[in-house]
């Protein structure tokens, strides 16, 4: 769907500007926050590489685990950064990238942190959709696939103005929950046949 409203929309302002990924920002990786470290609601919130696949979709906006580990062996949010999973069973498995909006959230190990200063929000979204063929190229391993940051520094990215990112992702917003209203109502008509 993304890719989709970005031919149909790209006539807007000026021509997006190309780049490696690498100049765009940069990478690092989550740090600790294993299985056996999370909690109830003590302790340190964190985002699990898992949770990527289950809990989130491309804006994460909600905590859903805490982990004992000591906060100086955590690597934590701004809340600018896009996370990418490291792990999976598929090649497509790493279009699950996801915005991690929230300030001080520990970033758990087998994840990929993108660091940049275009709109997080629409780089999860282009991550998701336009690149998500470019990053099951780079993919390496079998029966579980590893896909390593060093991989896509140098993918060629094109992004537009702030401007024009901020209103893509307004509409895509908008979009999603003009689908979600329907879906409800649709429901609720189903259910009172």
């Amino acid at each position: 769907m993304f890719y989709i409203l970005i031919n149909a929309i790209n006539f807007l302002e000026v021509a997006w500007e190309q780049r490696k990924l690498g100049d765009w920002g940069y990478f690092y990786y989550g740090h600790s926050a294993p299985k056996w470290s999370v909690v109830g609601d003590g302790g340190t919130p964190c985002v699990r590489y898992g949770e990527l696949y289950t809990k989130s979709n491309s804006k994460i906006d909600h905590i859903y685990s805490h982990t004992n580990i000591s906060v100086k062996n955590l690597k934590l949010s701004k809340g600018t950064e896009v996370l990418i999973p490291r792990v999976g069973e598929d090649p497509l498995d790493f279009a699950h990238c996801a915005w991690l909006s929230i300030p001080n959230v520990a970033i758990g190990e087998m994840i990929s942190v993108f660091n940049t200063k275009q709109n997080p929000l629409f780089t999860a979204y282009s991550f998701n959709s336009m690149l998500k063929y470019e990053f099951a190229k780079r993919v390496e391993g079998g029966g579980v696939a590893n896909l390593y940051y060093a991989y896509l520094t140098n993918i060629p990215v094109s992004f537009p103005s702030m401007k024009e990112q901020t209103e893509i992702t307004q509409l895509i917003e908008n979009l999603i929950s003009l689908i979600a209203a329907n879906q409800g109502k649709h429901l609720q008509i189903k259910n009172a046949l």
